[in-house]
């Protein structure tokens, strides 16, 4: 794991300080060493830079930036690719020689070899740039999922690239420009969505894409080379519950030993979940020694897991370590989020994700975790709220017929009809639908429901509003659960989940690894029926029956009670000091986002004690802006 930047500059304005600055910006994520190449010729100058977390090879012979031999091809990269020993040995037979035993060796040869064809030969995490002088261009790769990040800006005659786009803020022709979509995204979902980043000029090297810059004429394309939709489209696999369980045990037990694959100690995060109990109890059956498991306790008992995870590594014999954490403790880290996400971000398990990684990383180097498990195999309570939900709507597909108004009326009756969880799509959706319409598809019902704002708030809340609109794809020849899962897998799960752990991860030097987004067991899991994945109100199915061969079910039985924190108690107490400075008439008018009397309104209803999303997202903002846009 480690942090990657440089540029390709066909201006000449650029020089080796800017890349050595840039390539620093990212020493978090590589803090055992660093390699800077500044070159140039008559049409451009290249910059490559590297920080390096070792992980494979510790010897000099894995230093980046890494060159063939005869200095025709160039490589900087940031991840794992747990299977290059297989790569290797592939390369072997065409004749190569390798000085080095690390990975990055192998992906240069095999990119050297096949050409951007060589990732399907790939199992891992990476954000690759790739130097080919003999074809005259230069391919910016990222990963399947989007595991690994991958930024660049690019203005007709400076290409910048870099695994945060913090370190643009290091090159003279940054410019740092709000992105009104990008912000748009950020107050309505927590996060930025699809490509975008916060400034106008930079973008994100979409999961499952690579970008083509031609060194002659300067033509620049994203091209995709895999995407989940590919195995969601296609029809169901035929197959037996038996042979399915089967299967997924075979793969899972692939995936979970290829990553602990390092030359480093290695540990499991493990939180008393379906998903992280799976991957845990995987490893201790099929690893040698003792494997080193993590938690951490919360002094809440709605939110703390910590006695169930004990439990599970008792059974299992793993080497357990659990830290109780104080409110302090986690309060401590809320005024570090702006530094270890460069960008908005508002997901507030965002804290105890990095509390978690702050405790590991005091024994290990290298993090297993379960993130991707509700994606892949369906274990989100809102899956089954969305479905119930929409499933009324169409039943009243009579009243949808006769437009808004008896849409309308219908959703008045469903939103009374209901309760609990499933009330609140309803009620969000009856008191927005006058101004949206109604929800051509179940997506649009997911994404909508899950909004902060919505369009009609943001116009008022928004000096500037421009309408991100999103298109969204939908699997036509799938069911609802499918075509849901889908679009989580290629939105929420690379631009909330992935980012949240590795910013908060390598924001301490820990490499996270996740088995269970093998690109193979999302392939397999996205062409299974629906029902084995949610059968009835039993969610993640087929991977609760995998689990069960390994640990008794009663260990993990009972609700799962989320990573979170108490947000609301602490937006009235705690936080309450921040809150009156980042949303007062100064910030507001020093920012010049928003619209004084729409904030003045929403702090009015904060100090009558109403602590909304609204509220949190724009404590959060202006706290990122203070530091970033200064």
């Amino acid at each position: 794991m480690c942090g990657i930047a440089g540029f390709i500059d066909f201006s000449h304005n650029s020089n080796k300080e800017e890349l050595v600055a840039m390539t620093d910006a990212l020493a978090h994520r590589g803090p055992d060493g660093a390699g800077y190449d500044f070159s140039q010729n008559d049409v451009f100058q290249l910059g490559l830079g590297h920080r390096r977390l070792s992980i494979l090879d510790l010897s000099e012979n894995g230093r980046q930036p890494m060159y063939s031999t005869d200095g025709k091809y160039a490589m900087v990269y940031n991840g794992e690719v747990y299977n290059f020993l297989e790569v290797r040995a592939w390369l072997l037979t065409k004749g190569y020689n390798f000085k080095s035993n690390s990975d990055t060796e192998v992906l240069l040869y095999a990119l050297i070899e096949e050409g951007i064809k060589a990732i399907d030969r790939f199992i891992g995490m990476f954000a690759i740039t790739f130097v080919n002088t003999v074809k005259q261009e230069v391919i910016l790769i990222r990963d399947r999922v989007g595991v690994k990040p991958l930024y660049y800006t690019w203005n007709n005659k400076t290409l910048l690239f870099a695994s945060e786009s913090r370190a643009f803020h290091k090159h003279k022709s940054f410019k740092k420009e709000l992105n009104p979509l990008a912000i748009v995204d950020y107050l309505d979902f927590d996060y930025l969505k699809k490509d975008k980043s916060i400034y106008q000029s930079v973008k994100a090297i979409k999961p499952g894409h690579y970008l083509k810059l031609n060194l002659t004429d300067r033509s620049i394309q994203e091209i995709q080379y895999w995407s989940i939709y590919t195995y969601f489209a296609k029809e169901n696999k035929s197959i037996d519950t038996a042979s399915a369980i089967n299967q997924l045990d075979t793969l899972l037990v692939d995936a979970c030993k290829l990553r602990m694959v390092s030359d480093v100690s290695v540990g499991v995060f493990l939180s008393g979940g379906l998903d992280s109990t799976t991957v845990a109890a995987i490893l201790q059956k099929h690893h040698n020694a003792r494997i080193s498991t993590f938690t951490i306790g919360f002094e809440e008992k709605e939110f703390n897991e910590a006695e169930k995870a004990k439990s599970i590594a008792k059974y299992l014999g793993t080497d357990h370590h659990e830290l109780y954490c104080s409110e302090r403790e986690l309060l401590d880290i809320f005024p570090r989020l702006p530094e270890i996400y460069d960008e908005p971000f508002a997901d507030k398990s965002a804290i105890p994700t990095t509390l978690v990684s702050e405790f590991a990383k005091k024994h290990v180097t290298v993090a297993l975790s379960a993130d991707g498990g509700d994606e892949v195999f369906a274990g989100y309570n809102k899956y089954s709220d969305v479905l119930d939900n929409y499933t009324r709507l169409a039943s009243q597909n009579r009243l949808l017929l006769n437009g808004k108004r008896g849409a309308y009326k219908m959703l008045h009756h469903l939103a009374s009809s209901v309760s609990g969880a499933q009330s609140k799509v309803a009620l969000k959706a009856f008191s927005e639908l006058k101004y949206l319409g109604e929800f051509p598809n179940v997506v649009e019902m997911m994404v909508f429901s899950a909004r902060n704002f919505g369009e009609r708030y943001l116009q008022k809340l928004l000096l500037t509003y421009k309408e991100a609109h999103q298109e969204n794809n939908i699997i036509i020849n799938r069911d609802r659960l499918a075509q849901i899962q889908a679009y989580d897998y290629k939105d929420y799960l690379p631009n909330d989940i992935l980012v949240k752990l590795d910013r908060a991860a390598m924001s301490v030097s820990l490499e996270g690894r996740e088995p269970l987004l093998d690109h193979r067991i999302a392939e397999f899991a996205a062409g299974l029926p629906s029902d084995f994945k949610l059968n009835g109100k039993i969610k993640k199915h087929i991977l609760a029956e995998v689990n069960a061969r390994y640990i008794p079910r009663n260990l993990i039985e009972g609700p799962k009670k989320g990573f979170a924190i108490p947000k609301k108690k602490w937006m009235q107490t705690h936080l309450k000091e921040q809150i009156m400075t980042y949303l007062s008439d100064d910030m507001v008018q020093d920012s010049g986002v928003f619209d004084l009397r729409y904030v003045r309104e929403l702090r009015k209803q904060y100090e009558k004690g109403n602590s909304n999303n609204r509220v949190w997202n724009i404590l959060l903002f202006h706290m990122w802006y203070e530091r970033w846009m200064k």
